[in-house]
């Protein structure tokens, strides 16, 4: 039910969408749904809000976006780009697999969504792992808010988290705080998410960006 939501507030976009970031790094192969069609994510691709992304298996993507925010998002995963990063801070809304937000030092407030998770900072790095039934969420540097989000998708009071703390929180269950995160966890994050990701950005000023249309969304993909 809440990626058809997602999937209906995608498609009231107007064509012109707002464009919130950048590619700058693909490793494997990653799908941009827009509207209707499904591009071929590419390096130097602008994003845009309402834009879907899904990754392959193995894939690493990296994005960038205003204030010198980075974005990963893992192996097998499925990420919505949900508002204007220009005007409120960026809302990703991470569907299911890996994600690893690492902001910059503009003081842009950044929010990490999962339908049972919400992370938000603005002088902190976070990694969020989306599950059918679970979601956990690690504070790797500085600080952050985090929040429930209930059934009807609704953000629940930010608690404080401060660097080390490590959160799950399983469907219908109470949230368990932890002051590092677990083995498994650690066994399970992608390799490339150990280390801080440096800019890319420069290297594509100037560059026309690229979005090639590979065929339009099917039933499937929904």
């Amino acid at each position: 039910m809440l990626l058809l939501l997602l999937l209906f507030s995608l498609l009231s976009f107007p064509v012109a969408a707002q464009e919130i970031g950048t590619l700058t790094l693909v490793e494997g192969l990653l799908q941009v749904i827009r509207g209707t069609a499904v591009l071929r994510g590419a390096e130097g691709m602008r994003v845009r809000q309402g834009d879907i992304l899904q990754s392959s298996d193995p894939a690493f993507v990296q994005m960038e976006f205003r204030g010198g925010t980075i974005t990963a998002l893992g192996a097998s995963s499925r990420l919505f780009l949900e508002s204007d990063a220009e005007t409120r801070g960026s809302e990703l809304v991470l569907l299911n697999g890996w994600l690893k937000g690492q902001t910059g030092a503009a003081g842009v407030t950044y929010h990490y969504a999962s339908p049972l998770f919400a992370a938000r900072t603005r002088d902190g790095t976070v990694v969020l792992h989306a599950l059918a039934e679970a979601a956990e969420v690690f504070v790797e540097t500085g600080s952050a808010g985090i929040s429930e989000v209930s059934a009807e998708g609704n953000l629940g009071h930010p608690g404080g988290a401060k660097e080390g703390q490590f959160f799950t929180r399983r469907s219908g269950k109470n949230v368990v705080v932890q002051s590092r995160p677990d083995s498994t966890f650690l066994e399970s994050m992608p390799r490339s998410f150990r280390d801080t990701f440096p800019p890319r950005l420069p290297r594509f000023a100037g560059k026309a960006p690229t979005s090639k249309r590979d065929h339009e969304v099917t039933y499937c993909e929904n």
